[in-house]
């Protein structure tokens, strides 16, 4: 029996590699390259058996991920949620990231679930390059130690000098809106290098006929995270308040939402979100909210009275060049 397993766990990893590799390869026709990383994330999905695949989220993954398969460069990667309640077991992803990056992966791994964490510490924690922590992603004290234990150092500025920071950022994790908005707001400004993404799963419309229980477990039924979304995106697509042409921060969606601050782009796929983080450039050529300019991360945004202000100096203008010939 012992040796029945073996060798059918050996055929189950020639068959994962062999299927990563054939869709790694261009396929005759010559589709563009964020295709074929796409079917190739999608088939490596699959073949390992995670739900990764099973929303549409391997079009995100394909397309900012994807570009890491094959760079050489080290990739650092944070994932909230080991996925202690998935029907296959803890730590799918994990060999996922493993697989789909290879041995330039730094993989860190946050789970709150502690006899789940400790259960699957043995075969999560197999080098160096593989760390699994225990803590709460709604917690800044759990996720400044996280950083502390990542080595991470904040820069002077969210744009500018952050020190071995994380290349990209996952939250699959409770799913709570309170626990996705604690997490992006601490990490996305002190963790993420400028450039990277983060990533929300999980998120989707308001549901209705679901009872008040399913309610308490699920954040679909207000679908507070995609209000949040849809003031995220209004600041990226209103100029950054650089236009004079928009003016909506008295109607129903916000024009300097604090969560669109060092944001460059926003990628949508089924039930997931991915969030770009602005460059240097991209604040010094005001194509991203950088409030203050580039003042440092924890520095306040713009007060009402001053947003006031700059819609009044906007109105001006505007009336201005109405009146001029």
């Amino acid at each position: 029996m012992l040796q029945c397993a073996m060798f059918l766990a050996r055929l189950m990893a020639v068959i994962t590699s062999a299927v990563y590799t054939e869709t790694r390869q261009e396929p005759a026709g010559g589709s563009p390259g964020h295709l074929r990383s796409i079917r190739a994330f999608r088939n490596l999905g699959k073949a390992i058996g995670v739900d990764k695949v099973a929303h549409g989220y391997e079009q995100l993954y394909g397309r900012h991920l994807a570009p890491v398969a094959n760079a050489s460069e080290p990739f650092k990667l944070l994932e909230i949620g080991l996925g202690c309640t998935m029907s296959y077991g803890a730590g799918g992803s994990v060999k996922l990231w493993r697989q789909w990056v290879g041995e330039k992966l730094e993989l860190h791994e946050l789970e709150y679930n502690q006899a789940c964490a400790k259960k699957w510490a043995g075969a999560i924690n197999v080098d160096s390059k593989t760390v699994l922590h225990v803590g709460d992603q709604a917690n800044t004290t759990d996720l400044a130690r996280l950083l502390h234990n990542a080595k991470v150092i904040p820069g002077q500025s969210p744009v500018a000098g952050c020190s071995s920071c994380f290349d990209a950022i996952i939250d699959d994790g409770g799913h709570m809106p309170y626990q996705n908005k604690a997490s992006f707001d601490y990490l996305f400004g002190r963790a993420l290098k400028p450039g990277g993404v983060y990533v929300i799963e999980d998120i989707s419309p308001p549901v209705n006929g679901r009872s008040k229980e399913w309610c308490r477990r699920h954040s679909e039924c207000k679908g507070e995270m995609v209000r949040w979304a849809q003031d995220m995106v209004a600041t990226v697509l209103g100029g950054t308040g650089s236009a004079s042409y928009f003016d909506f921060d008295n109607g129903p969606l916000t024009l300097h939402a604090l969560q669109a601050r060092w944001v460059a782009s926003v990628d949508f796929s089924g039930r997931a979100i991915a969030v770009v983080k602005a460059t240097r450039e991209d604040c010094l050529t005001a194509h991203a909210y950088c409030p203050g300019n580039m003042q440092p991360w924890n520095s306040h945004p713009l007060s009402k009275a001053s947003r006031g202000r700059r819609r009044n100096h906007r109105r001006q203008n505007r009336g201005n060049s109405d009146t001029t010939t």
